[in-house]
């Protein structure tokens, strides 16, 4: 393992009081310590440089318990902005939706443009002038509806227009700041992976965007899997059918509830995952039941994992993008 430089190793202590520190309005250099396992006197110099950078502010003194007030400090959110891009298709529309957040993640403002086709202009002029009316955005966030590795598009997504592009390098020559791309369900995967720290680290995240066929998230080891080309999780290709088919098939009954099934043993077999979640707000209780049935009806149900359904799969989706606009900003 390569050493980190003591630059490195500053920003690695600052970015961890930085995270601590977004979790509640007021820590004293004691605490902070306590947290983090930081040297109170390291957290002390970096609240220091965080006061004159104006990262941080200095709150009143906190009740005494007897002796001298321990100073309390306070993350000023909106040090920092992110631009939040989703570009999706949901029903066959396509839509951009652009969220400015401070760096802990609050919406301060939300626009959404329904479009027929996203061009590389188009969205860059809409992002230019995101950012000149908010000069604070530092980083910009995309999720991508669609096959993409290391900011570019492969050939397969449901912006046919964006496909086979470097995406990310179009787009930093017009802005000019940190960008992240990653695929929306790989997001979606990654934001549960967040939110449930402890509790699972290898597990598969089918999500079904509304009236759109599904895409699948891994997550192995505590990292997210991406394969190769960005391909890993292409579950549409589990059956060899076109889209246009498989969209037919989910208009039938149970036809949703179909789909997860198909793909519980190739996903299992494979990846003998903790969990697999199954994330859509058009899955009724029916389909729980009819899924369950099902595989209580399998020959050696027995080697299929936890399943849980859970809904919408955006506020997964939105966490995940946050952190990966969080951490390519804010990385040593």
């Amino acid at each position: 393992m390569k050493k980190q430089t003591t630059a490195q190793l500053r920003k690695s202590n600052h970015n961890l009081i930085r995270n601590v520190m977004l979790t509640e309005d007021a820590w004293t250099k004691e605490a902070l310590a306590a947290a983090t396992g930081l040297s109170r006197s390291t957290c002390y110099n970096i609240l220091i440089d965080m006061l004159a950078s104006g990262e941080a502010i200095k709150l009143s003194h906190g009740i005494s318990d007897g002796g001298r007030p321990a100073c309390r400090f306070q993350y000023c959110r909106t040090f920092v902005l992110f631009a939040i891009v989703l570009l999706q298709c949901e029903n066959l529309q396509k839509s951009i939706s652009i969220l400015v957040t401070d760096v802990g993640g609050t919406v301060l403002s939300r626009k959404k443009y329904f479009v027929n086709t996203v061009s590389v202009e188009f969205l860059g002029e809409l992002l230019q002038e995101t950012v000149r009316a908010n000069p604070g955005i530092k980083a910009i966030g995309i999720s991508y509806p669609g096959a993409v590795r290391n900011g570019k598009t492969a050939c397969w997504s449901d912006m046919e227009e964006l496909t086979d592009l470097d995406l990310q390098t179009l787009l930093q020559q017009r802005l000019d700041l940190s960008l992240y791309i990653e695929n929306d369900i790989n997001l979606s995967a990654w934001g549960y992976a967040q939110k449930h720290r402890g509790e699972t680290d290898t597990f598969a995240y089918i999500a079904f965007p509304r009236g759109n066929l599904p895409g699948c998230g891994l997550v192995l080891n505590g990292q997210l899997f991406q394969g190769c080309r960005g391909f890993a999780g292409e579950v549409l290709y589990i059956q060899n059918q076109d889209w246009d088919e498989q969209r037919r098939r989910l208009r039938e009954k149970y036809g949703l509830a179909n789909m997860v099934l198909q793909m519980l043993r190739p996903i299992t077999a494979l990846l003998d995952p903790d969990r697999i979640v199954v994330a859509s707000d058009e899955i009724s209780a029916n389909d729980i039941a009819y899924i369950q049935e099902k595989c209580q009806a399998m020959v050696r149900h027995d080697f299929l994992p936890k399943l849980i359904f859970s809904g919408d799969h955006g506020p997964d989706n939105f966490a995940g993008l946050l952190n990966g606009v969080q951490t390519i900003y804010f990385a040593p």
